[in-house]
């Protein structure tokens, strides 16, 4: 079934099969309520709505949410439940809270290639990925780029892109999967701010550059941070508190505004190895190896 015009905008299910596309909902309550979805969501507008543009229950598995546009509207551009389904190339711009809001990203969940632009809260705020959060853009959100509580084992965080939002690029509570291939780019705080890199978790050939505040800023590592790079930020360039049992190395920081790497504790049973500091403006190393092993590291 394919719906070419809505007379009201609270649709509920799409089941699988079913088509859902190129309606607009403008100053109306909420712009579309949806139950689950199973089937697709396909190029649908919300503008200018009181509340909420896109409120779903649950992207289930096969169902597709893509190319839809929600601005300016008076709470979230998209709140979401869960997503175990494909949410892809939808755009949230001027809304008035998060740009895209949701529970969890399953396993079989992906959400990729959206964008959110000049929202007033966070451009997207997540409660944990256990699937494929990958290719994103949040761009001058008043808050946060991305908020999100944990990735978790198994989950994917790759390729996104936070470039001016007012807050940290990224902000997380604990990393527990895998983090790769992220750029945080002229952010009015942190580059990339984690409260926790668990003993599984991988945080890797990620960049932050010309932040307000540290490049990379990390309450403790147990896992695994290589390769990355923080590059003229205002602050440090990686800022810590302990490596304790975790790994770090290969990571550069160079023409930060403070130091380098600024850290309490190399713990026992740890390693921070291979790391470079240059033209950083205080220290390159500023902290205390207390039984780790730390070698080759210059600057």
């Amino acid at each position: 079934a394919k719906m070419s015009a809505l007379e009201t905008s609270n649709i509920g299910d799409i089941r699988a099969g079913s088509v859902v596309s190129n309606n607009t909902s403008s100053n109306n309550g909420v712009g579309f309520v949806f139950g689950n979805v199973a089937g697709n969501v396909i190029g649908n507008t919300a503008t200018g709505n009181a509340f909420v543009g896109f409120e779903f229950n649950t992207i289930e598995a096969g169902g597709v949410v893509s190319h839809n546009m929600a601005s300016n509207n008076g709470a979230c551009g998209f709140d979401f439940g869960d997503v175990d389904g494909t949410f892809s190339r939808n755009t949230s711009i001027g809304n008035d809270c998060n740009g895209f809001a949701f529970g969890d990203v399953g396993t079989t969940g992906n959400v990729s290639y959206n964008v959110a632009r000049n929202n007033e809260d966070a451009g997207f705020y997540f409660d944990s990925v256990r699937g494929l959060f990958q290719n994103n853009q949040a761009i001058g959100n008043k808050l946060e780029g991305f908020d999100f509580l944990d990735v978790r084992m198994g989950g994917v965080v790759s390729g996104n892109l936070a470039q001016a939002n007012h807050g940290p690029g990224f902000f997380f509570d604990d990393v527990r999967g895998t983090f790769t291939g992220n750029t945080a780019n002229g952010n009015g705080d942190d580059g990339f701010n984690f409260l926790d890199v668990s003993s599984t978790g991988v945080v890797s050939n990620n960049t932050a550059m010309g932040n307000a505040g540290n490049g990379f800023y990390l309450e403790e590592i147990r896992g695994t941070v290589t390769s990355n790079t923080a590059s003229g930020n205002f602050d440090d360039g990686f800022e810590f508190l302990d490596v304790n049992e975790g790994s770090f190395t290969f990571n550069t920081s160079s023409g930060n505004g403070d130091d380098g790497f600024d850290f309490r504790d190399v713990l026992p049973l740890s390693t921070f190895s291979n790391n470079t500091a240059n033209n950083n403006g205080d220290l390159g190393y500023d902290g205390t190896n207390a039984g780790g092993t730390a070698t080759n590291n210059t600057g």
